[in-house]
């Protein structure tokens, strides 16, 4: 099975059967082991949660549009806007009074959720951007996407999985922890209070602005779209004076952050970089193939695997489109020295088809020199 097929078959068994409980557990009739079975669902899986949570936001959501619910329809080629809606967001509408959920109305509902979670993986990319306060942590599940809109009046656009984004929006200062994952961050401007975002000790601090952080362990990438950012590295991240410690990140720049210290690079289309990700690519230069499955793996339950040293320092330019990554997969042998080794409905691991090339192409001098002659220009 693919790897877009079998995780939206399974997407929509798993909103298919948080609609059922939804319309179970809401009937006037359900009784004690319907609920009992229900908390033994969601206590099974957090992703049941997830779920779950979800179908409540879609219903409370349809309880304040017109009878008549038409999903967004799409011209040919065009993105479509989705019911991808938070894990939290269900406390901050604004409830119609209950109604006793008829047998019929239990299968409008399940049609309706069914619907908008197809929808979700159909446009997969977009949002639907909710005028509301954000809760103190919030996080994305693979493939999922989400936009919000701060008290303060930025916005945020939160790439798949990404972990614990912790937010403080004090009376001095505005601050984020982005655990992992990538964000894209609008800030409304705000002398009096600076924008700061930290990913492992590193911070990036803006006042009004836009720009994207793709957090990962190893290290953390600025890409700045609008104004001007300062990107601090973490003081316990390496050796002192090992490399630059702080450095101003203007428009049509992006900045490497890791214990080595902070690199810059002039990149020609930094909106259209940093943002790929919300339209389905993502795209890359002379990036080392480790980075660019990580990226990957964000968008599907089918991981990718490098079983081997040296093969994650090969180097990778391109464009991955993330609704045909079968695809893309299918042409990594004949682009390094790759073979797939085992391939199920969990993994796909990848290893060297030969040790005498893998040597050969990671000694090999990079076409162009493009990447190095934009190197701390910045």
């Amino acid at each position: 099975m693919s790897l877009s097929g079998a995780q939206d078959d399974a997407r929509r068994k798993l909103h298919a059967t948080a609609a059922d409980w939804l319309a179970r557990i809401t009937d006037p009739d359900a009784s004690e082991s319907d609920f009992r079975e229900w908390q033994e669902w969601l206590a099974a899986d957090p992703v049941h949660v997830h779920a779950y949570e979800k179908m409540e936001r879609v219903w409370a959501l349809s309880a304040q549009l017109s009878p008549v619910v038409a999903l967004p329809q799409a011209e040919a080629g065009a993105n479509v806007d989705a019911f991808n809606v938070d894990v939290r967001d269900a406390q901050v509408i604004q409830m119609p009074t209950p109604v006793p959920v008829t047998a019929p109305a239990r299968e409008r509902f399940r049609a309706f959720a069914i619907a908008a979670s197809v929808a979700v993986v159909v446009a997969g990319f977009v949002t639907w951007i909710v005028q509301r306060s954000v809760p103190d942590v919030f996080e994305t599940a693979t493939s999922e996407q989400r936009s919000l809109k701060l008290a303060d009046g930025s916005q945020v656009i939160l790439g798949a999985e990404t972990r614990r984004v912790d937010v403080n929006l004090g009376e001095k200062r505005r601050a984020l922890e982005l655990e992992r994952g990538v964000a894209y961050f609008k800030v409304a401007h705000d002398t009096s209070r600076p924008f700061v975002v930290s990913g492992h000790g590193h911070t990036i601090e803006a006042v009004g602005t836009a720009f994207a952080v793709d957090s990962k362990p190893e290290r953390v990438v600025v890409t700045v779209t609008e104004g001007t950012v300062r990107v601090r590295r973490s003081p316990t991240s390496g050796i002192a004076g090992s490399g630059r410690e702080s450095m101003l990140i203007h428009a049509g720049q992006r900045a490497s952050v890791d214990n080595s210290g902070i690199r810059c690079m002039v990149i020609s289309d930094a909106s259209g970089t940093a943002l790929g990700w919300r339209d389905g690519r993502l795209e890359y230069l002379r990036e080392e193939l480790r980075f660019v499955i990580a990226d990957v793996n964000r968008y599907t339950n089918r991981k990718i695997v490098l079983d081997g040293a040296g093969i994650g320092a090969l180097e990778f330019t391109g464009t991955v489109f993330l609704e045909h990554l079968d695809e893309w997969l299918t042409t990594l042998p004949g682009s390094f020295p790759l073979k797939i080794a085992n391939d199920d409905a969990q993994h796909v691991v990848l290893r060297a088809s030969g040790q005498a090339q893998l040597a050969e192409q990671l000694a090999a001098p990079a076409d162009g020199g493009a990447n190095e002659s934009h190197e701390d220009d910045c």
